[in-house]
Parts: C-alpha cells; structure tokens; sequence
C-alpha cells in the first residue's frame, strides 16, 4: 500500500490548483469592483440627499462639502476636492469626486455645482475606468431645486 503520492499526481493537483485559481480570482476582482461601484454611489446619493436635507433645515446654502458630511469625509481622504471648472452661473461652490480608474490615473465621475437656488449634479471628465462608468450609468445627472422663494405662512 502506498503512503504518498506520485509525481504525476501531484503535477495533476498542481495543475487543477492552477486552473481553478484562474477562474475564481478574475471573478474576485469583479467583485470588488462591484462593491467600489456601490460604495461610491451610496457616497454620491447621500451627499445629495444630505445637502437638501441641510438646506431645508437650515435655509443657508454652502459648499457642497460643508453641508454634507458624507462628502466633507471624501474631501478630508481625498476621494474629492473644490474644483472651478465650467461653474454654474452664481456658483457658490462645485465639488468634484475622484476615483481610480484602473491604470493609476483619476476619473471623475461626478462634480456638485450649487447657487442660490440651484444644486446641479453633472458627470464629470476624464472617465475612462470600469468604477466611474458603472457609476455614470447607475446615477443619473440633475438639477435639485433649493433656495429660492420660500413659503411664507
């Protein structure tokens, strides 16, 4: 009776070791992606949502970063920074995210851009990466209303 196994066997793991491991770790880093993907858009529709919801509190209108704090976070790890690039008329400020696009270069895939009564949510450029497309076709460009004339009881 034998207590090992011979060299063609152990070649034969070796190799469905090897093919099993070039499935799954393609699958992984989708996977991953996918999650990035998701990480990010919950950034994005809180950002949003945060900022409405601080302008309906408060009734002042900031900096994108300085009235959410999801987005005052990504400011604060670099994931976003004030930007200046094709501003709404009246901009108060404009915030624009970043993420890695695969190759060791910055996509942006969103930029905040608010006035007195306009909050727009446009996609931004460059976006080339697999994260910032997946991101422009689950989250769609707006303009939120804030400011303006209020009701008066």
């Amino acid at each position: 009776m034998r207590n090992a196994l011979t060299m063609i066997e152990l070649i034969f793991v070796i190799i469905i070791l090897g093919v099993l491991a070039s499935v799954a770790l393609p699958k992984l880093a989708a996977t991953r992606d996918d999650a990035k993907v998701a990480t990010v858009s919950q950034q994005v529709q809180m950002g949003l949502s945060e900022i409405l919801e601080r302008y309906t509190a408060t009734g002042l209108i900031k900096k994108p970063h300085q009235m959410s704090q999801v987005l005052n976070e990504l400011v604060h790890v670099g994931r976003a920074a004030e930007t200046a690039v094709n501003q709404i008329a009246g901009s108060v400020g404009q915030l624009t995210l970043y993420t890695k696009d695969g190759n060791g270069g910055e996509d942006q895939p969103f930029v905040y851009d608010i006035n007195q009564t306009t909050l727009v949510v446009r996609y931004g450029t460059p976006c080339v990466g697999f994260i910032c497309t997946a991101l422009q076709e689950r989250i769609s460009e707006g303009n939120y209303s804030v400011g303006g004339e209020g009701i008066v009881f």
